[in-house]
């Protein structure tokens, strides 16, 4: 049986002409007497369009029968493919909501190789010599899946500083080594019950340079964890080492007793729900964006998550209430409207550990007020990390781990830092006096 050779066309600058040179040689192979499948991977459309009119690409993307679909359903995309006025050359059209792929690869797919796996029976099949997939301008999580779905790469530069930086880049992102997904005897993460022990950690992104120094901790299942300090001083580090993004040079971090390294990391990473200052929401109704979070929900549970988030009140005053469909960019409901039905995701996932970065930035008072109830409703019984700016909301956590340029430089909690008058008073009082002058 034939081999069919897969070839993703990628660039991480937009103009470079990948698009354009996938569809070229498509058609060029199909000349040759090839018969070659192309995947529209963009969300721009370009490879759609260079075969279908505008109107039959948006009847396309709107469509069930779309990557965007065959992938969120781990379906055979042999059920996908389009045959274009060409003979032999096919097309798997591309749906406007591809940029959410990134969002869900990081939250419910992690580094799973979901296009790979949709591929299989294609290649299998024999009925393509070649695929060819158009890969967004970006280096993230769905191009990896691309990548690693493609037998060779063919990069397209365009002839100027720009073009060639990208290159750069994207040179610098495939020799980074693939951190390894499973362990030969993986702990189960059922029955875990979220508490979590930093054992003397030391961490460097380089070997030479350590930033976070013997750090050692206790979390008990249910506390609230803040981690303050100023901008860059490496509040997310210690949250990247916990979901194993990274890991420690030495030492360990334990949830329940047991290694994060001794967990198959897109289980540990599915141990987490997170809230965070950039809202994402699909292109869908108010009710299919709340229960995005636990998919066999039933309704009741829906609706006491949207309650216990304050969403059910505001729902019930829109056109349509949970049935209201939001537009591509959400901008149908308001900044605080979207954080509320984040946490109403959230609530319902009800994941055993939490990571909130604080979510009441340009918001009015009233909303701030309902999205801090909002949060403390989530972080009830669970155990949470909460990535601080504002030292005012969190006075009440167990434990305050202050950051200065990338170490912990002090921990405890609200009232024994302050007494101590060293970096976090320091902090503390300074926006306190910023607040007082303003008011």
């Amino acid at each position: 049986m034939k081999k069919t050779k897969t070839i993703c066309f990628a660039n991480n600058k937009g103009g470079s002409g990948k698009s354009t040179t996938c569809s070229n040689v498509g058609y060029g192979l199909r000349e040759l007497g090839y018969k070659v499948l192309l995947i529209d991977g963009d969300m721009q459309l370009n490879l759609s369009l260079s075969l279908f009119d505008e109107d039959q690409v948006l009847a396309f993307a709107q469509s069930e029968k779309n990557l965007y679909e065959g992938l969120k359903r781990q379906d055979d995309l042999s059920d996908y493919i389009v045959h274009s006025a060409y003979e032999g050359l096919d097309l798997i059209p591309s749906s406007t909501l591809m940029s959410s792929i990134e969002y869900e690869l990081f939250t419910k797919w992690q580094r799973e190789f979901i296009l790979r796996k949709c591929l299989k029976q294609v290649k299998e099949s024999g009925a393509y010599d070649y695929i060819l997939i158009d890969a967004p301008p970006t280096l993230g999580g769905w191009v990896m899946n691309i990548l690693c779905a493609s037998d060779e790469i063919i990069i397209p530069v365009e002839s100027t500083p720009w073009g060639l930086f990208g290159l750069g880049n994207m040179f610098e992102f495939l020799e980074e080594e693939e951190e390894d997904q499973t362990v030969e005897h993986p702990v189960s993460v059922e029955n875990l019950e979220g508490n979590v022990s930093f054992d003397h950690v030391h961490f460097g992104y380089n070997a030479d340079r350590i930033i976070v120094n013997d750090f050692s901790a206790e979390v008990k299942e249910g506390q609230k964890i803040a981690i303050v300090g100023p901008t860059g001083a490496g509040k997310t580090t210690m949250i990247k080492l916990l979901m194993r993004f990274y890991d420690v040079n030495s030492g360990s971090i334990k949830i329940d007793g047991h290694d994060v390294r001794d967990f198959n990391r897109s289980e540990l990473r599915e141990m987490f729900g997170m809230v965070l200052q950039d809202t994402w929401l699909f292109n869908g109704s108010i009710w299919d964006n709340i229960k995005y979070g636990k998919l066999d929900a039933t309704d009741e549970e829906v609706i006491q998550a949207a309650k216990a988030a304050h969403v059910h009140q505001f729902v019930k005053t829109l056109p349509g209430g949970y049935d209201m469909e939001l537009n591509e960019e959400a901008n149908n409901v308001s900044q605080g409207q979207k954080q509320l039905l984040t946490i109403a995701r959230a609530i319902l996932a009800d994941p055993k550990i939490l990571i909130l970065d604080e979510a009441t930035s340009s918001v009015d008072t009233r909303t701030e007020v309902l999205i801090q109830k909002a949060m403390d409703n989530l972080m009830k019984g669970r155990t949470s990390f909460v990535i601080a700016h504002r030292l005012s909301t969190i006075r009440d956590a167990d434990m305050i781990l202050v950051m200065k340029d990338g170490d912990i430089v002090e921990q405890g909690n609200h009232e024994e830092l302050l007494a101590k008058g060293g970096f976090y008073a320091d902090l503390y009082n300074s926006q306190f006096e910023k607040t007082t002058e303003v008011a």
